[in-house]
Protein backbone atom coordinates (compact mmCIF):
# COMPACT_ATOMS: atom_id res chain seq x y z
CA UNK A 1 0.00 0.00 0.00
CA UNK A 2 1.55 3.52 0.99
CA UNK A 3 4.72 4.08 2.27
CA UNK A 4 4.91 5.15 5.90
CA UNK A 5 6.41 8.94 5.08
CA UNK A 6 4.04 9.41 2.43
CA UNK A 7 0.91 9.35 4.70
CA UNK A 8 2.88 11.20 7.65
CA UNK A 9 4.13 14.25 4.76
CA UNK A 10 0.12 14.11 3.57
CA UNK A 11 -1.33 13.38 7.07
CA UNK A 12 -3.39 10.61 6.18
CA UNK A 13 -2.22 7.86 8.61
CA UNK A 14 -5.42 6.60 10.05
CA UNK A 15 -7.27 7.29 6.56
CA UNK A 16 -9.26 4.30 4.28
CA UNK A 17 -6.90 3.41 1.57
CA UNK A 18 -8.53 1.76 -1.57
CA UNK A 19 -6.24 0.92 -4.79
CA UNK A 20 -7.60 2.38 -8.04
CA UNK A 21 -7.17 -0.68 -10.86
CA UNK A 22 -8.78 1.37 -13.96
CA UNK A 23 -5.32 3.31 -14.65
CA UNK A 24 -2.90 0.92 -17.15
CA UNK A 25 -0.18 3.71 -15.85
CA UNK A 26 0.34 5.33 -12.43
CA UNK A 27 -0.25 3.08 -9.43
CA UNK A 28 -3.42 5.61 -7.69
CA UNK A 29 -5.09 5.24 -4.43
CA UNK A 30 -8.35 6.74 -3.46
CA UNK A 31 -7.25 7.80 0.29
CA UNK A 32 -11.08 8.56 2.58
CA UNK A 33 -9.73 10.95 5.10
CA UNK A 34 -10.74 10.54 8.81
CA UNK A 35 -12.99 13.78 8.42
CA UNK A 36 -14.49 12.12 5.34
CA UNK A 37 -12.88 14.47 2.83
CA UNK A 38 -10.75 12.09 -0.04
CA UNK A 39 -7.80 12.30 -1.50
CA UNK A 40 -5.83 11.14 -4.63
CA UNK A 41 -2.53 9.88 -3.88
CA UNK A 42 -0.33 8.06 -6.97
CA UNK A 43 3.19 6.66 -6.87
CA UNK A 44 4.13 7.96 -10.94
CA UNK A 45 5.38 5.60 -13.16
CA UNK A 46 9.46 6.14 -13.68
CA UNK A 47 8.64 6.51 -17.55
CA UNK A 48 7.15 10.01 -16.68
CA UNK A 49 9.77 12.73 -17.01
CA UNK A 50 10.66 14.07 -13.74
CA UNK A 51 8.88 17.57 -14.30
CA UNK A 52 5.34 15.96 -15.07
CA UNK A 53 4.27 17.67 -11.90
CA UNK A 54 4.98 21.14 -12.52
CA UNK A 55 3.52 21.05 -15.96
CA UNK A 56 -0.14 19.39 -14.54
CA UNK A 57 0.09 22.10 -11.63
CA UNK A 58 0.55 25.18 -14.08
CA UNK A 59 -1.96 23.64 -16.50
CA UNK A 60 -4.36 22.89 -13.76
CA UNK A 61 -3.96 26.31 -11.93
CA UNK A 62 -4.97 27.84 -15.61
CA UNK A 63 -7.71 26.25 -15.47
CA UNK A 64 -9.04 26.96 -12.62
CA UNK A 65 -8.46 30.69 -13.39
CA UNK A 66 -11.00 29.93 -16.07
CA UNK A 67 -13.74 28.43 -14.07
CA UNK A 68 -13.08 25.04 -14.96
CA UNK A 69 -12.84 22.40 -12.80
CA UNK A 70 -9.69 20.24 -12.51
CA UNK A 71 -7.71 18.02 -9.85
CA UNK A 72 -5.31 20.36 -8.12
CA UNK A 73 -1.33 19.39 -7.00
CA UNK A 74 -1.82 19.15 -2.88
CA UNK A 75 2.10 20.20 -1.35
CA UNK A 76 3.16 17.87 1.38
CA UNK A 77 4.00 19.30 5.12
CA UNK A 78 7.86 20.68 3.54
CA UNK A 79 6.07 22.48 0.79
CA UNK A 80 6.70 19.70 -1.78
CA UNK A 81 4.86 18.25 -5.01
CA UNK A 82 6.55 15.44 -5.04
CA UNK A 83 7.85 12.94 -2.57
CA UNK A 84 10.89 10.23 -3.32
CA UNK A 85 10.83 7.29 -1.98
CA UNK A 86 13.88 4.52 -1.30
CA UNK A 87 14.04 3.13 -5.00
CA UNK A 88 13.46 6.05 -6.71
CA UNK A 89 9.78 6.46 -6.88
CA UNK A 90 7.86 9.57 -7.47
CA UNK A 91 4.74 9.78 -5.43
CA UNK A 92 2.20 12.93 -5.34
CA UNK A 93 -1.56 13.66 -4.14
CA UNK A 94 -4.01 15.56 -6.08
CA UNK A 95 -7.61 17.10 -4.92
CA UNK A 96 -9.97 14.34 -5.44
CA UNK A 97 -13.39 15.09 -7.80
CA UNK A 98 -16.30 14.34 -6.82
CA UNK A 99 -18.61 12.62 -9.18
CA UNK A 100 -18.65 9.02 -11.53
CA UNK A 101 -16.49 7.42 -14.09
CA UNK A 102 -17.24 5.05 -16.75
CA UNK A 103 -15.09 2.52 -18.62
CA UNK A 104 -17.01 2.36 -21.41
CA UNK A 105 -20.12 4.41 -22.64
CA UNK A 106 -23.89 3.25 -22.61
CA UNK A 107 -25.43 6.41 -23.39
CA UNK A 108 -25.48 9.11 -25.94
CA UNK A 109 -25.31 12.07 -23.77
CA UNK A 110 -21.91 10.64 -22.34
CA UNK A 111 -20.59 10.88 -25.68
CA UNK A 112 -21.78 13.97 -26.49
CA UNK A 113 -20.29 15.57 -23.21
CA UNK A 114 -17.66 13.79 -23.51
CA UNK A 115 -16.82 15.49 -26.74
CA UNK A 116 -17.92 19.11 -25.26
CA UNK A 117 -15.92 19.04 -22.04
CA UNK A 118 -12.77 18.12 -24.31
CA UNK A 119 -13.48 21.35 -26.65
CA UNK A 120 -13.49 23.32 -23.65
CA UNK A 121 -10.54 22.02 -22.48
CA UNK A 122 -8.91 23.01 -25.62
CA UNK A 123 -9.86 26.22 -26.01
CA UNK A 124 -8.85 26.90 -21.91
CA UNK A 125 -5.45 25.24 -22.68
CA UNK A 126 -4.93 27.00 -25.68
CA UNK A 127 -3.92 30.43 -24.22
CA UNK A 128 -1.51 28.96 -22.04
CA UNK A 129 2.23 29.83 -23.05
CA UNK A 130 3.08 26.96 -24.97
CA UNK A 131 6.74 27.09 -24.71
CA UNK A 132 5.98 25.45 -21.24
CA UNK A 133 4.36 22.85 -22.17
CA UNK A 134 6.54 19.95 -23.94
CA UNK A 135 6.56 19.68 -27.29
CA UNK A 136 7.10 15.97 -28.34
CA UNK A 137 5.38 12.98 -30.49
CA UNK A 138 5.39 11.53 -26.73
CA UNK A 139 3.88 8.10 -27.10
CA UNK A 140 2.10 8.85 -29.79
CA UNK A 141 5.41 8.18 -32.01
CA UNK A 142 3.92 5.46 -34.59
CA UNK A 143 7.00 4.46 -37.09
CA UNK A 144 9.15 4.01 -33.44
CA UNK A 145 6.18 1.60 -32.38
CA UNK A 146 6.09 -0.13 -35.83
CA UNK A 147 9.53 -0.41 -36.12
CA UNK A 148 10.01 -1.91 -32.38
CA UNK A 149 6.92 -4.53 -33.30
CA UNK A 150 8.78 -5.59 -36.57
CA UNK A 151 11.68 -6.43 -34.79
CA UNK A 152 9.54 -7.98 -32.27
CA UNK A 153 7.92 -10.06 -34.52
CA UNK A 154 11.02 -11.59 -36.17
CA UNK A 155 12.84 -12.25 -33.34
CA UNK A 156 13.36 -15.72 -31.73
CA UNK A 157 12.62 -15.84 -28.90
CA UNK A 158 9.07 -13.87 -29.11
CA UNK A 159 6.43 -16.32 -28.99
CA UNK A 160 4.35 -17.52 -31.48
CA UNK A 161 1.11 -15.74 -30.66
CA UNK A 162 2.34 -12.33 -30.28
CA UNK A 163 4.43 -13.04 -33.39
CA UNK A 164 0.58 -13.72 -35.13
CA UNK A 165 -0.74 -11.08 -33.80
CA UNK A 166 2.36 -8.88 -34.46
CA UNK A 167 2.08 -9.45 -38.22
CA UNK A 168 -1.92 -8.88 -38.33
CA UNK A 169 -1.24 -5.60 -37.16
CA UNK A 170 1.99 -4.78 -39.40
CA UNK A 171 -0.22 -5.75 -42.09
CA UNK A 172 -3.08 -3.36 -41.12
CA UNK A 173 -0.58 -0.70 -41.13
CA UNK A 174 -0.07 -0.90 -44.94
CA UNK A 175 -3.92 0.64 -45.00
CA UNK A 176 -2.71 4.12 -42.69
CA UNK A 177 -1.50 6.82 -44.01
CA UNK A 178 0.83 7.98 -40.96
CA UNK A 179 2.58 10.89 -42.25
CA UNK A 180 -0.60 12.84 -43.02
CA UNK A 181 -1.91 12.76 -39.75
CA UNK A 182 0.88 15.59 -38.75
CA UNK A 183 1.99 16.76 -41.99
CA UNK A 184 1.36 20.48 -42.26
CA UNK A 185 -0.23 20.37 -38.99
CA UNK A 186 -0.72 22.54 -36.30
CA UNK A 187 0.57 22.04 -33.24
CA UNK A 188 -1.54 22.29 -30.12
CA UNK A 189 -1.33 21.63 -26.30
CA UNK A 190 -3.62 18.18 -25.92
CA UNK A 191 -4.47 16.42 -23.15
CA UNK A 192 -2.83 13.23 -24.34
CA UNK A 193 -4.91 10.43 -23.18
CA UNK A 194 -8.50 10.94 -23.63
CA UNK A 195 -10.10 7.45 -23.06
CA UNK A 196 -13.51 7.83 -21.63
CA UNK A 197 -12.87 6.72 -17.72
CA UNK A 198 -10.31 9.87 -18.02
CA UNK A 199 -13.42 12.09 -17.67
CA UNK A 200 -15.48 12.99 -14.77
CA UNK A 201 -19.10 12.46 -14.81
CA UNK A 202 -21.50 14.11 -12.23
CA UNK A 203 -23.51 10.90 -11.68
CA UNK A 204 -24.22 7.79 -13.05
CA UNK A 205 -27.69 8.93 -14.22
CA UNK A 206 -26.39 12.60 -14.87
CA UNK A 207 -24.27 12.54 -17.54
CA UNK A 208 -23.13 16.06 -17.43
CA UNK A 209 -19.32 15.84 -18.14
CA UNK A 210 -17.14 17.83 -15.07
CA UNK A 211 -13.48 17.29 -15.66
CA UNK A 212 -10.58 15.76 -17.40
CA UNK A 213 -8.50 13.78 -15.07
CA UNK A 214 -5.13 12.27 -15.57
CA UNK A 215 -3.03 15.22 -17.45
CA UNK A 216 0.62 14.04 -16.72
CA UNK A 217 0.10 13.08 -20.65
CA UNK A 218 -0.30 17.00 -21.73
CA UNK A 219 2.07 18.34 -24.39
CA UNK A 220 1.82 19.88 -27.94
CA UNK A 221 0.56 17.98 -30.34
CA UNK A 222 -1.56 17.50 -33.14
CA UNK A 223 -5.69 17.17 -32.98
CA UNK A 224 -6.16 14.67 -34.98
CA UNK A 225 -4.48 12.01 -33.00
CA UNK A 226 -6.26 13.61 -29.63
CA UNK A 227 -9.80 12.97 -31.52
CA UNK A 228 -8.86 9.55 -33.05
CA UNK A 229 -7.50 7.95 -29.51
CA UNK A 230 -10.88 9.88 -27.77
CA UNK A 231 -13.13 8.43 -30.53
CA UNK A 232 -11.25 5.35 -30.11
CA UNK A 233 -12.42 4.69 -26.67
CA UNK A 234 -15.65 6.80 -26.81
CA UNK A 235 -17.44 5.29 -29.60
CA UNK A 236 -16.60 1.53 -28.91
CA UNK A 237 -19.40 0.47 -26.14
CA UNK A 238 -17.99 -3.87 -26.62
CA UNK A 239 -14.83 -1.64 -24.81
CA UNK A 240 -10.87 -2.44 -25.05
CA UNK A 241 -11.19 -6.25 -24.60
CA UNK A 242 -13.37 -7.09 -26.87
CA UNK A 243 -13.12 -9.76 -30.14
CA UNK A 244 -15.92 -7.96 -32.08
CA UNK A 245 -15.23 -4.04 -31.12
CA UNK A 246 -16.42 -1.79 -33.10
CA UNK A 247 -17.48 2.27 -33.63
CA UNK A 248 -20.70 2.76 -32.68
CA UNK A 249 -21.92 5.80 -35.29
CA UNK A 250 -24.64 7.00 -32.66
CA UNK A 251 -22.06 7.52 -30.38
CA UNK A 252 -19.33 8.94 -33.02
CA UNK A 253 -21.96 11.51 -34.14
CA UNK A 254 -23.03 12.76 -30.90
CA UNK A 255 -18.71 13.31 -29.27
CA UNK A 256 -18.35 15.17 -32.50
CA UNK A 257 -21.37 17.41 -32.13
CA UNK A 258 -20.44 17.84 -28.50
CA UNK A 259 -17.02 18.98 -29.27
CA UNK A 260 -17.90 21.01 -32.63
CA UNK A 261 -20.69 22.90 -30.86
CA UNK A 262 -17.75 23.99 -28.10
CA UNK A 263 -14.94 24.40 -29.81
CA UNK A 264 -16.18 27.02 -33.19
CA UNK A 265 -13.43 28.40 -34.96
CA UNK A 266 -10.43 26.18 -33.47
CA UNK A 267 -10.02 23.77 -35.55
CA UNK A 268 -8.74 24.37 -39.15
CA UNK A 269 -9.94 22.46 -42.27
CA UNK A 270 -7.06 20.03 -42.35
CA UNK A 271 -7.14 19.19 -38.69
CA UNK A 272 -10.94 18.26 -39.51
CA UNK A 273 -10.16 16.20 -42.60
CA UNK A 274 -7.72 14.11 -40.68
CA UNK A 275 -9.91 13.21 -37.48
CA UNK A 276 -11.00 9.59 -39.48
CA UNK A 277 -7.34 8.90 -40.32
CA UNK A 278 -6.25 10.18 -36.56
CA UNK A 279 -8.85 7.44 -35.47
CA UNK A 280 -7.60 4.64 -37.92
CA UNK A 281 -4.14 4.65 -37.08
CA UNK A 282 -4.22 5.67 -33.11
CA UNK A 283 -6.01 2.66 -32.57
CA UNK A 284 -3.51 0.31 -34.76
CA UNK A 285 -0.59 2.37 -33.10
CA UNK A 286 -2.33 1.07 -29.45
CA UNK A 287 -3.15 -2.17 -30.98
CA UNK A 288 0.88 -2.43 -31.65
CA UNK A 289 1.88 -0.89 -27.56
CA UNK A 290 0.30 -3.59 -26.31
CA UNK A 291 1.77 -6.30 -28.99
CA UNK A 292 4.99 -4.68 -28.00
CA UNK A 293 4.38 -5.28 -24.14
CA UNK A 294 3.09 -8.45 -24.32
CA UNK A 295 6.58 -9.35 -24.27
CA UNK A 296 7.52 -6.84 -21.31
CA UNK A 297 6.16 -4.73 -18.77
CA UNK A 298 4.63 -1.40 -18.99
CA UNK A 299 0.99 -1.36 -18.88
CA UNK A 300 -0.45 -2.61 -15.68
CA UNK A 301 -2.46 -6.18 -16.23
CA UNK A 302 -5.42 -7.43 -14.16
CA UNK A 303 -4.15 -11.10 -12.93
CA UNK A 304 -7.80 -11.63 -10.96
CA UNK A 305 -9.32 -12.50 -15.21
CA UNK A 306 -5.69 -12.95 -17.03
CA UNK A 307 -3.35 -15.89 -16.24
CA UNK A 308 -0.43 -13.25 -17.51
CA UNK A 309 0.65 -9.78 -18.83
CA UNK A 310 1.14 -11.54 -22.04
CA UNK A 311 -2.42 -13.03 -22.27
CA UNK A 312 -4.09 -9.93 -21.10
CA UNK A 313 -2.01 -7.74 -23.57
CA UNK A 314 -2.60 -10.05 -26.46
CA UNK A 315 -6.32 -9.72 -25.85
CA UNK A 316 -5.88 -5.96 -26.00
CA UNK A 317 -3.88 -6.12 -28.76
CA UNK A 318 -6.42 -8.14 -31.13
CA UNK A 319 -9.59 -6.33 -29.85
CA UNK A 320 -7.68 -2.95 -30.87
CA UNK A 321 -7.14 -4.57 -34.09
CA UNK A 322 -10.54 -5.70 -35.09
CA UNK A 323 -11.73 -1.95 -33.70
CA UNK A 324 -9.18 -0.94 -36.43
CA UNK A 325 -10.45 -3.41 -38.79
CA UNK A 326 -14.09 -2.38 -38.35
CA UNK A 327 -12.99 1.89 -38.61
CA UNK A 328 -11.16 0.84 -42.04
CA UNK A 329 -14.28 -0.70 -43.34
CA UNK A 330 -16.49 1.87 -42.43
CA UNK A 331 -13.90 5.02 -42.98
CA UNK A 332 -17.14 6.00 -45.81
CA UNK A 333 -19.58 6.58 -43.69
CA UNK A 334 -17.42 7.95 -40.75
CA UNK A 335 -15.90 10.75 -42.96
CA UNK A 336 -19.42 11.77 -43.75
CA UNK A 337 -20.58 12.08 -40.41
CA UNK A 338 -17.18 14.70 -39.50
CA UNK A 339 -18.09 16.92 -43.10
CA UNK A 340 -21.77 16.83 -42.18
CA UNK A 341 -20.92 17.75 -37.98
CA UNK A 342 -17.99 19.93 -39.10
CA UNK A 343 -18.92 21.96 -42.48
Amino acid sequence: MLPPFVCSEYTIEHAKISPIHSGLINQSYHVQKTDNTSVIVQRLHPTLPSNVTDIVRQVTEHLISLNQIAPQVILTKQGQQTLQDEQGYLWRALTYIEGHTVNTVTHNQQAYQAGAITAMFHQAVSSLIEHTIPQTAGIHNTHKHQRTLEQLSHASNTHDDTKTTGQAILKAFHQANIDAITEDMPSRIIHGDLKISNIRFATPTNHEAICLLDLDTIKQFVVPYELGDALRSWCNPKGEESSDASIDLDFFTQALSGYATHSKGLLCHREISMIVEGLFTVTLELAARFCIDAEGSYFHWDNTRFPSRRSHNLTRAQSQLALATHIHANRSDLEKIVHTIFV
